[in-house]
Protein backbone atom coordinates (compact mmCIF):
# COMPACT_ATOMS: atom_id res chain seq x y z
CA UNK A 1 0.00 0.00 0.00
CA UNK A 2 1.44 3.50 -1.03
CA UNK A 3 2.55 5.82 1.45
CA UNK A 4 0.49 8.26 2.69
CA UNK A 5 0.93 12.12 1.46
CA UNK A 6 1.70 14.20 4.35
CA UNK A 7 1.10 17.95 3.71
CA UNK A 8 4.11 19.91 2.94
CA UNK A 9 3.23 23.18 3.99
CA UNK A 10 0.72 25.85 4.63
CA UNK A 11 1.30 29.65 3.97
CA UNK A 12 -0.87 32.11 5.63
CA UNK A 13 -0.13 35.55 3.90
CA UNK A 14 -1.72 38.42 6.48
CA UNK A 15 -2.57 41.83 5.03
CA UNK A 16 -3.27 44.70 6.73
CA UNK A 17 -3.75 48.65 5.66
CA UNK A 18 -4.46 47.48 1.92
CA UNK A 19 -5.24 50.77 0.74
CA UNK A 20 -1.14 51.09 0.31
CA UNK A 21 -0.49 49.37 -3.58
CA UNK A 22 2.24 46.91 -2.00
CA UNK A 23 -0.54 45.74 0.61
CA UNK A 24 -3.52 44.68 -0.97
CA UNK A 25 -4.75 41.16 -0.80
CA UNK A 26 -6.44 40.70 -4.17
CA UNK A 27 -3.93 42.33 -7.27
CA UNK A 28 -2.20 40.97 -10.22
CA UNK A 29 0.79 40.73 -8.39
CA UNK A 30 -0.50 38.21 -5.81
CA UNK A 31 -0.41 35.32 -7.57
CA UNK A 32 0.58 31.50 -6.87
CA UNK A 33 2.72 31.37 -9.74
CA UNK A 34 4.04 34.06 -11.91
CA UNK A 35 3.89 33.91 -15.90
CA UNK A 36 8.05 34.72 -15.95
CA UNK A 37 8.30 32.63 -12.78
CA UNK A 38 11.76 30.76 -14.06
CA UNK A 39 11.33 27.35 -11.70
CA UNK A 40 7.62 26.88 -11.52
CA UNK A 41 4.62 27.10 -13.59
CA UNK A 42 1.06 26.42 -13.60
CA UNK A 43 -0.56 22.94 -15.02
CA UNK A 44 -4.19 23.96 -16.53
CA UNK A 45 -6.82 25.96 -15.05
CA UNK A 46 -7.75 26.45 -11.52
CA UNK A 47 -10.67 25.03 -10.66
CA UNK A 48 -13.14 25.18 -7.55
CA UNK A 49 -13.60 22.43 -4.91
CA UNK A 50 -15.30 22.06 -1.62
CA UNK A 51 -14.80 19.73 1.74
CA UNK A 52 -16.73 20.09 4.44
CA UNK A 53 -15.35 21.03 7.48
CA UNK A 54 -17.75 20.31 10.65
CA UNK A 55 -21.24 21.99 10.12
CA UNK A 56 -19.56 24.47 7.16
CA UNK A 57 -18.76 23.87 3.62
CA UNK A 58 -14.98 24.77 3.01
CA UNK A 59 -14.66 26.20 -0.74
CA UNK A 60 -11.15 26.62 -2.16
CA UNK A 61 -9.20 27.10 -5.40
CA UNK A 62 -7.77 23.96 -6.41
CA UNK A 63 -4.69 24.12 -8.89
CA UNK A 64 -1.77 21.80 -9.41
CA UNK A 65 2.19 23.34 -9.97
CA UNK A 66 5.35 21.78 -11.73
CA UNK A 67 8.68 22.54 -10.89
CA UNK A 68 12.20 22.57 -8.88
CA UNK A 69 12.96 24.40 -5.97
CA UNK A 70 15.99 25.42 -7.31
CA UNK A 71 18.27 24.80 -10.70
CA UNK A 72 19.15 20.71 -10.74
CA UNK A 73 17.20 19.39 -8.73
CA UNK A 74 14.45 17.40 -9.66
CA UNK A 75 11.15 18.20 -10.12
CA UNK A 76 7.85 18.61 -8.42
CA UNK A 77 4.22 18.36 -8.84
CA UNK A 78 2.58 20.04 -6.01
CA UNK A 79 -1.15 20.15 -5.20
CA UNK A 80 -2.44 23.81 -4.05
CA UNK A 81 -5.71 25.15 -2.56
CA UNK A 82 -6.34 28.33 -1.83
CA UNK A 83 -8.48 30.31 0.14
CA UNK A 84 -9.14 34.44 1.53
CA UNK A 85 -10.29 35.35 5.22
CA UNK A 86 -11.73 38.50 4.98
CA UNK A 87 -14.32 40.06 7.27
CA UNK A 88 -14.38 37.15 9.51
CA UNK A 89 -15.37 34.08 7.21
CA UNK A 90 -13.66 32.24 4.57
CA UNK A 91 -14.35 32.53 0.61
CA UNK A 92 -12.52 31.31 -2.51
CA UNK A 93 -13.92 34.09 -4.60
CA UNK A 94 -10.96 36.81 -5.05
CA UNK A 95 -14.24 39.30 -6.40
CA UNK A 96 -15.86 38.25 -3.00
CA UNK A 97 -12.81 38.87 -0.87
CA UNK A 98 -12.71 42.56 -2.69
CA UNK A 99 -16.35 43.42 -1.64
CA UNK A 100 -16.09 42.17 1.63
CA UNK A 101 -12.73 44.04 2.18
CA UNK A 102 -14.73 47.12 0.97
CA UNK A 103 -17.82 46.59 3.13
CA UNK A 104 -16.12 45.74 6.44
CA UNK A 105 -14.05 48.97 6.01
CA UNK A 106 -17.15 51.20 5.34
CA UNK A 107 -18.30 49.48 8.90
CA UNK A 108 -15.38 50.60 10.35
CA UNK A 109 -14.22 47.36 11.57
CA UNK A 110 -10.63 47.48 9.94
CA UNK A 111 -8.67 45.85 6.97
CA UNK A 112 -7.22 42.58 8.29
CA UNK A 113 -7.28 40.13 5.85
CA UNK A 114 -4.91 37.19 4.89
CA UNK A 115 -4.47 34.47 2.03
CA UNK A 116 -4.24 30.64 2.58
CA UNK A 117 -2.45 28.47 0.86
CA UNK A 118 -1.96 24.85 0.85
CA UNK A 119 -0.03 22.58 -0.50
CA UNK A 120 0.83 18.97 -0.63
CA UNK A 121 3.30 16.28 -3.54
CA UNK A 122 0.90 14.75 -5.92
CA UNK A 123 2.09 12.21 -7.97
CA UNK A 124 -0.95 10.72 -9.15
CA UNK A 125 -4.12 13.37 -9.81
CA UNK A 126 -6.17 13.04 -5.82
CA UNK A 127 -3.47 11.43 -4.31
CA UNK A 128 -2.69 14.92 -2.19
CA UNK A 129 -6.45 15.44 -1.58
CA UNK A 130 -6.40 13.43 1.57
CA UNK A 131 -3.36 15.24 3.48
CA UNK A 132 -5.26 18.35 2.15
CA UNK A 133 -8.74 17.54 3.62
CA UNK A 134 -7.15 15.97 7.22
CA UNK A 135 -5.60 19.31 7.82
CA UNK A 136 -8.20 21.39 6.89
CA UNK A 137 -10.73 19.27 8.99
CA UNK A 138 -8.50 18.70 12.31
CA UNK A 139 -6.78 22.04 12.98
CA UNK A 140 -8.81 24.31 15.32
CA UNK A 141 -8.16 27.85 14.88
CA UNK A 142 -8.07 30.46 17.53
CA UNK A 143 -11.66 31.57 19.09
CA UNK A 144 -13.35 27.73 17.74
CA UNK A 145 -15.95 26.80 20.53
CA UNK A 146 -14.67 22.89 20.83
CA UNK A 147 -16.92 20.13 20.41
CA UNK A 148 -16.63 16.43 21.47
CA UNK A 149 -16.62 15.51 17.75
CA UNK A 150 -13.11 17.55 17.90
CA UNK A 151 -11.35 15.64 20.21
CA UNK A 152 -10.01 11.95 20.60
CA UNK A 153 -8.57 10.17 23.74
CA UNK A 154 -4.90 9.19 23.75
CA UNK A 155 -4.59 6.87 26.90
CA UNK A 156 -0.94 6.94 28.33
CA UNK A 157 0.10 5.67 31.65
CA UNK A 158 -0.42 8.37 34.52
CA UNK A 159 3.11 9.32 34.69
CA UNK A 160 3.62 9.91 31.20
CA UNK A 161 0.29 12.12 31.28
CA UNK A 162 0.61 15.50 30.94
CA UNK A 163 0.30 17.78 34.80
CA UNK A 164 -2.54 19.61 33.77
CA UNK A 165 -4.86 17.57 31.25
CA UNK A 166 -8.73 16.25 30.67
CA UNK A 167 -9.32 12.79 31.10
CA UNK A 168 -12.27 13.50 29.47
CA UNK A 169 -13.65 14.84 26.34
CA UNK A 170 -16.61 16.46 27.66
CA UNK A 171 -14.63 18.35 30.23
CA UNK A 172 -13.56 20.52 27.15
CA UNK A 173 -16.56 20.80 25.21
CA UNK A 174 -18.27 23.96 25.51
CA UNK A 175 -14.51 25.98 25.69
CA UNK A 176 -13.02 27.86 23.52
CA UNK A 177 -9.18 27.99 22.17
CA UNK A 178 -7.44 30.82 22.89
CA UNK A 179 -4.62 29.83 19.63
CA UNK A 180 -4.41 27.47 17.37
CA UNK A 181 -4.26 24.00 17.79
CA UNK A 182 -2.76 22.05 16.05
CA UNK A 183 -3.73 18.40 15.05
CA UNK A 184 -2.37 15.70 17.05
CA UNK A 185 -1.22 17.87 19.94
CA UNK A 186 -2.56 17.26 23.72
CA UNK A 187 -5.18 19.57 24.56
CA UNK A 188 -4.78 21.24 27.65
CA UNK A 189 -6.21 23.91 30.05
CA UNK A 190 -3.72 26.00 29.21
CA UNK A 191 -4.68 26.79 25.47
CA UNK A 192 -8.56 27.09 26.79
CA UNK A 193 -10.91 29.88 27.73
CA UNK A 194 -14.22 29.81 28.87
CA UNK A 195 -16.52 29.36 26.05
CA UNK A 196 -19.57 31.41 27.69
CA UNK A 197 -17.41 34.58 28.31
CA UNK A 198 -16.63 37.60 26.17
CA UNK A 199 -13.80 38.77 28.46
CA UNK A 200 -11.08 37.14 26.03
CA UNK A 201 -12.70 38.42 22.95
CA UNK A 202 -10.82 40.06 20.01
CA UNK A 203 -11.89 43.13 18.88
CA UNK A 204 -11.14 44.54 15.29
CA UNK A 205 -10.77 48.29 15.04
CA UNK A 206 -13.90 49.56 15.01
CA UNK A 207 -16.12 46.94 16.58
CA UNK A 208 -17.35 46.91 20.28
CA UNK A 209 -19.12 44.40 22.42
CA UNK A 210 -22.95 45.25 23.00
CA UNK A 211 -24.35 43.80 25.81
CA UNK A 212 -28.17 42.86 26.18
CA UNK A 213 -31.35 41.42 27.31
CA UNK A 214 -33.48 39.97 25.01
CA UNK A 215 -36.40 37.61 24.41
CA UNK A 216 -35.13 34.17 22.82
CA UNK A 217 -34.67 30.57 23.27
CA UNK A 218 -31.55 30.19 25.23
CA UNK A 219 -30.78 26.61 24.87
CA UNK A 220 -29.98 28.04 20.81
CA UNK A 221 -28.65 31.11 21.66
CA UNK A 222 -24.93 30.10 22.68
CA UNK A 223 -21.85 31.66 22.30
CA UNK A 224 -19.97 31.06 18.85
CA UNK A 225 -23.18 31.13 17.25
CA UNK A 226 -24.48 34.10 15.13
CA UNK A 227 -27.91 35.38 15.43
CA UNK A 228 -30.70 37.75 14.28
CA UNK A 229 -32.14 40.85 15.95
CA UNK A 230 -35.27 42.24 15.82
CA UNK A 231 -36.32 45.73 17.01
CA UNK A 232 -40.63 45.69 18.00
CA UNK A 233 -41.35 50.06 18.64
CA UNK A 234 -45.05 50.90 18.33
CA UNK A 235 -46.85 48.61 16.32
CA UNK A 236 -44.20 47.32 13.72
CA UNK A 237 -40.82 44.91 14.40
CA UNK A 238 -37.76 45.72 12.39
CA UNK A 239 -34.74 43.43 11.37
CA UNK A 240 -32.70 45.85 13.04
CA UNK A 241 -29.32 43.40 12.60
CA UNK A 242 -28.19 40.17 10.83
CA UNK A 243 -25.73 37.78 10.99
CA UNK A 244 -23.92 39.08 14.58
CA UNK A 245 -21.92 37.21 16.70
CA UNK A 246 -22.69 35.78 20.15
CA UNK A 247 -19.43 36.17 22.24
CA UNK A 248 -21.22 34.87 25.51
CA UNK A 249 -25.17 33.91 26.27
CA UNK A 250 -26.66 33.12 29.25
CA UNK A 251 -30.32 32.27 30.45
CA UNK A 252 -32.11 35.48 31.96
CA UNK A 253 -35.41 35.50 33.96
CA UNK A 254 -38.64 35.89 31.91
CA UNK A 255 -40.10 38.83 30.60
CA UNK A 256 -42.94 39.37 33.52
CA UNK A 257 -45.28 41.16 31.12
CA UNK A 258 -44.92 38.65 28.15
CA UNK A 259 -43.69 35.39 29.92
CA UNK A 260 -41.29 34.84 26.92
CA UNK A 261 -38.42 33.47 27.25
CA UNK A 262 -35.26 35.30 27.08
CA UNK A 263 -31.39 35.67 27.07
CA UNK A 264 -28.59 37.85 27.64
CA UNK A 265 -25.64 38.26 25.35
CA UNK A 266 -22.93 40.23 24.31
CA UNK A 267 -22.88 40.88 20.84
CA UNK A 268 -19.65 41.53 18.27
CA UNK A 269 -20.93 45.11 16.42
CA UNK A 270 -19.58 48.00 14.82
CA UNK A 271 -20.01 51.66 17.05
CA UNK A 272 -23.24 52.47 15.23
CA UNK A 273 -24.64 49.28 16.25
CA UNK A 274 -23.72 49.18 19.97
CA UNK A 275 -25.53 52.73 19.73
CA UNK A 276 -28.79 51.88 18.19
CA UNK A 277 -28.94 48.54 20.95
CA UNK A 278 -28.38 50.76 23.65
CA UNK A 279 -31.19 52.92 22.70
CA UNK A 280 -33.36 50.40 21.75
CA UNK A 281 -33.55 48.85 25.03
CA UNK A 282 -34.66 52.09 26.31
CA UNK A 283 -37.32 53.22 23.74
CA UNK A 284 -38.35 49.20 22.08
CA UNK A 285 -40.91 47.43 23.59
CA UNK A 286 -38.91 44.39 22.19
CA UNK A 287 -36.00 43.04 21.65
CA UNK A 288 -35.61 39.26 20.35
CA UNK A 289 -32.68 37.71 18.43
CA UNK A 290 -33.08 35.10 16.23
CA UNK A 291 -30.16 32.26 16.69
CA UNK A 292 -28.92 30.98 12.64
CA UNK A 293 -27.74 27.95 11.61
CA UNK A 294 -24.16 27.43 10.95
CA UNK A 295 -23.77 27.18 8.01
CA UNK A 296 -26.51 30.23 7.09
CA UNK A 297 -24.04 33.52 6.74
CA UNK A 298 -26.51 34.55 4.40
CA UNK A 299 -27.38 39.44 4.43
CA UNK A 300 -29.39 40.92 2.67
CA UNK A 301 -32.87 41.80 4.34
CA UNK A 302 -31.74 44.26 7.36
CA UNK A 303 -33.77 47.04 7.65
CA UNK A 304 -37.39 44.80 6.72
CA UNK A 305 -40.10 46.27 8.72
CA UNK A 306 -43.60 44.56 9.50
CA UNK A 307 -46.17 46.66 11.16
CA UNK A 308 -49.53 46.33 12.41
CA UNK A 309 -51.43 46.53 9.38
CA UNK A 310 -51.17 42.70 7.92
Amino acid sequence: MPKPKRLDLIHVFHFKAWDAAERKLVTSENQLVKSDDPLWAQSGLPKRDSIQVGQELLTVVSVVLHGAEAPGLPEKRLRVWQTYWVADRLTSSAAWAKVLGVVDRLLGRGDDAAAIVLYAAEELPGDARPALEAFARANLPAGRLIRVSDLAVRRVPARYAPAASFSDPSQAAGLRTTGAVVHGTDLVPAVLAEGDTADGATLRPGERIADLVASGPPKLVRAGGRVDVLVTRGGATRLALEDVEVLSAAPASQNSQSDARQVAVSLRVTVRQAVYLAAAQSFAREIRVLPRAPSDRGRGDQGLAVGSGL
